[in-house]
């Protein structure tokens, strides 16, 4: 499942050298006030066990989930890391910032990153098989995760010969199933 909304303005415009300052707010910002979709809360109340990463907004969507139940917080569920560099002359909204730099980064582009995409490709199958283990220990596991990683750890998930979407959906508190073929 991906986090909730964050309490963040997206749509200020800044040049890129103010980015960063801009995804360490990002970074540490809390949720907005709305509740979790019903679906959501139901999908949650299924599950074993809950496991986010340590980013507050992911740490927050788990709490709203199931208050009454204590998360598995593990940074290994983190964001992928997110890239920047200077680009002279143009100011952008943080999310076209985000966007640029988080195709970039896809391309290859890992510059001021703390990983790059084959790295993250790999922290990404760890995450898969962390979650896998989890649920071999007890049963069905809610994740609670980042939009980009969240498809990563789908597809390694996938190829690890589980069954469920391509895209776990990119929408906040979306979710998606994924089961072991018999």
């Amino acid at each position: 499942m991906r986090h909730g909304r964050p309490d963040i303005d997206e749509s200020s415009t800044m040049p890129s050298t103010t980015f960063p300052t801009w995804l360490d707010a990002y970074r540490e910002a809390s949720l907005v006030a709305d509740a979790p979709p019903d679906d959501s809360r139901a999908i949650a109340c299924k599950a074993s066990m809950i496991v986010c990463s340590d980013l507050r907004r992911s740490i927050e969507s788990a709490h709203r989930l199931l208050p009454e139940r204590s998360p598995e917080i593990d940074s290994l569920f983190a964001e992928m890391s997110m890239p920047w560099g200077p680009v002279p002359l143009l100011r952008l909204s943080a999310r076209a910032w985000a966007t640029l730099f988080r195709l970039a980064w896809l391309a290859g582009y890992a510059r001021n990153a703390e990983e790059n995409r084959s790295q993250g490709l790999i922290r990404a199958e760890r995450a898969a098989d962390k979650l896998i283990q989890m649920s071999e220990q007890g049963g069905t596991v809610l994740f609670v995760g980042h939009g980009v990683f969240n498809r990563f750890v789908a597809a390694a998930l996938r190829r690890k010969g589980w069954q469920g979407p391509t895209d776990p959906g990119r929408k906040h508190w979306c979710y998606a199933r994924y089961e072991k073929r018999a």
